[in-house]
């Protein structure tokens, strides 16, 4: 028997619900009183040690052998309870027959999680059933016999004794539910959300860099991203073509329909091996038309997301659709089983896709995405998003700095000076900043002869929309984990740096460039009502506040300060971003040890 992620066991979580166990067992005594002789005779009968063996040979496999803790808090529960009555029973063939069978069980069930965790919830609980029914029926005597009011203190400890151990069957029960949720992913995941064009493909080139220079300790890369479309190019290729090319060398989405970009950050040993915690995920998801406001309006209205899916299940399931050759079947000839096999797949994503569990890399070797009509494509990448938000762990907003450098721009009359000024001594960042400008008025100036049905379209592109979406998504993330799970990450830092240091913009300290954007947002209306909605104070919008600065050696040479380096990719605030996540409240450790 393989242990799996010994590492991550939660040995903390197993002693402290043991403790748990045993505390459940002499509290049912305490309150028995002077009617223990029915539990005595109880837990010395046959029925329950032969359900006690099986339900504790059932949930040791699980409890070791699963890779979350709350499988070890199920095990430590049930043996805390057990082991006062079973400890003096290793000689019994009662106790050790069944003990026996129920671990064999556990064992047959070992490749199976799902049904692994499925017995040991459904068995976990049996010898407590067992202990409920002599006081159940007894009860239902007394009421028959209208001896309820005469026998008052007896009905009384026998309904507490019931109460307590269902209490106990719903930890149980509970615990090895959770065990099969969390064994869905085993790392904690962390989404990067933003609109088209906020800068994540240059922010996972930024943390690509750091990761072959060995900049972020415990920060790795890994071998599963995902990169679909018609000239898919890997990370490092773009690492390349940016680190020669700058902003130049970097299309985004648009030479493919679809990146998905994961990194993990490994979590010190001791933190997984006493409390159980995963390593952690990092996605960065980007795709062709993609539409954060369609996913928040999603979120705000679940039956929008339950259209989407009705969509998704006519467009797979069509004939043509399945004849086309998408669906790849192993080793089937005859076009009946072909189309067979191929309804079974998409009977699997739309299962998926309710659950908020689809994933493109559980069905790339069967499904050719390529193939896929661009419209189901562009559905599926958003649902994708959507079941990534409403299972995160916790979240990162984008806040695109050219968008913000534009806000400030048509709020602040001062910075005509400042444009002045960086054109003397900084032309490569003016060109940068005056086409910025120039973009968004001339997209203001097309908005003039829009319908206001379309110049609200617009403005959902706009800086506006962002802050709308975020709010939305925001207000639902924190009803499921709570307000301090979320952060905002400012990119493209280097051009409000510009503005008001062009000669030193590379040389600018983070902190204070971090401090001149929390005094632009402080100012900013659009900001403020963010934090009011949010009920975010003031005062946390520091903590709550990253910035990235990544400029490649092409721009530096632009600049003509690339000898001054020896960094193939200038980067700044990245370290900080990696800290926050890093970062184990306490609250998640206790969490972690003591929540079933």
């Amino acid at each position: 028997m393989r242990i799996k992620n010994i590492e991550s066991f939660g040995i903390l979580s197993f002693f402290t619900y043991t403790v748990f166990g045993v505390i459940f067992y002499f509290l049912i005594r305490l309150m028995l009183g002077e009617y223990s002789e029915m539990f005595d005779g109880v837990v010395g009968g046959t029925l329950f040690t032969t359900a006690s063996g099986l339900a504790l040979g059932i949930v040791i496999v699980p409890g070791l052998v699963r890779e979350t803790a709350y499988a070890r808090k199920g095990f430590g529960f049930v043996l805390g309870i057990l082991l006062p009555v079973v400890s003096g029973r290793f000689s019994d063939t009662n106790f050790l027959i069944p003990l026996g069978i129920g671990f064999l069980l556990g064992l047959m069930t070992v490749f199976k999680p799902t049904g692994q965790l499925k017995l040991a919830k459904g068995l976990g609980v049996l010898p407590l059933l067992v202990i409920i029914l002599p006081f159940l029926s007894e009860l239902l005597w007394m009421a028959k016999n209208g001896t309820l009011s005469s026998e008052t203190d007896k009905a009384i400890a026998y309904g507490k004794i019931i109460a307590t151990v269902l209490i106990a069957d719903i930890i149980i029960h509970r615990t090895f539910s959770h065990a099969a949720k969390a064994e869905e992913s085993t790392e904690e995941s962390v989404i990067f959300v933003g609109p088209t064009m906020s800068g994540k493909t240059v922010l996972s080139i930024g943390l690509f860099y750091k990761i072959v220079q060995k900049g972020i300790g415990g920060l790795e890369v890994r071998e599963d991203s995902l990169v679909l479309g018609d000239e898919p190019i890997g990370l490092e290729d773009l690492y390349i073509f940016f680190r020669n090319s700058g902003f130049n060398g970097i299309k985004g989405t648009q030479r493919g329909w679809l990146s998905i970009q994961y990194f993990s950050i490994i979590r010190p040993f001791l933190d997984k091996f006493l409390y159980g915690l995963k390593d952690i995920s990092l996605e960065i998801t980007d795709y062709a038309g993609e539409d954060i406001r369609k996913i928040a309006r999603m979120i705000e209205k679940k039956t929008e997301y339950k259209e989407l899916i009705k969509t998704l299940r006519e467009t797979l399931r069509d004939e043509t659709f399945l004849k086309e050759g998408i669906v790849s079947p192993p080793k089937i000839k005859s076009e009946e089983a072909h189309m067979k096999y191929a309804h079974k797949v998409i009977d699997s994503i739309i299962k998926d896709l309710e659950n908020y569990s689809f994933d493109f890399r559980d069905y790339s070797d069967i499904i050719k995405w390529e193939k896929v009509p661009q419209a189901a494509r562009a559905d599926l990448a958003t649902a994708y998003t959507y079941g990534k938000l409403m299972r995160a762990e916790r979240l990162v907003f984008i806040i695109d700095g050219a968008k913000l450098l534009y806000e400030l721009y048509t709020r602040s009359p001062d910075i005509i000076g400042n444009l002045e000024f960086l054109k003397k001594n900084n032309p490569y960042y003016y060109g940068q900043i005056s086409e910025i400008i120039r973009g968004y008025e001339a997209f203001s100036e097309a908005g003039e002869a829009l319908s206001s049905r379309e110049k609200a379209l617009m403005i959902e592109r706009t800086l506006e929309g962002d802050i709308k979406a975020y709010t939305r998504i925001a207000t639902e993330f924190r009803k499921r984990k709570g307000n301090k799970n979320f952060v905002f990450l400012v990119t493209k830092a280097d051009l409000i740096a510009a503005l008001f240091d062009p000669e030193n913009v590379i040389h600018t300290r983070t902190r204070g460039l971090k401090k001149r954007i929390l005094r632009i947002l402080r100012r900013s209306t659009l900001f403020k009502n963010l934090l009011r909605e949010l009920k975010i104070p003031e005062k946390e919008l520091e903590d709550r506040l990253k910035i990235s600065m990544i400029v490649s050696a092409a721009d530096l040479k632009e600049m003509d300060i690339a000898a001054a380096f020896r960094e193939e990719i200038k980067t700044a605030g990245l370290d900080e971003l990696v800290d926050w996540i890093r970062k184990l409240p306490r609250s998640k450790i206790l969490s972690e040890v003591v929540k079933p």
